[in-house]
């Protein structure tokens, strides 16, 4: 079990259930979309390219 669903399951955020919600919707993009992702490759040249200007 993660740290962050130890934490949801024991209350320790103030809106755990806004927290909840927004994981819940998130999943649900997801799985509607599974291929539309970006590679940590790109992510991370894209990130580089921004620091490094």
């Amino acid at each position: 079990m993660s740290k962050i669903t130890r934490d949801i399951e024991h209350g320790n955020f103030r809106d755990s259930e806004n927290l909840i919600a927004e994981l819940d919707r998130r999943l649900a993009e997801d799985d509607a979309a599974p291929n539309d992702t970006v590679s940590w490759e790109v992510i991370r040249a894209d990130a580089l390219a921004r620091w490094n200007t």
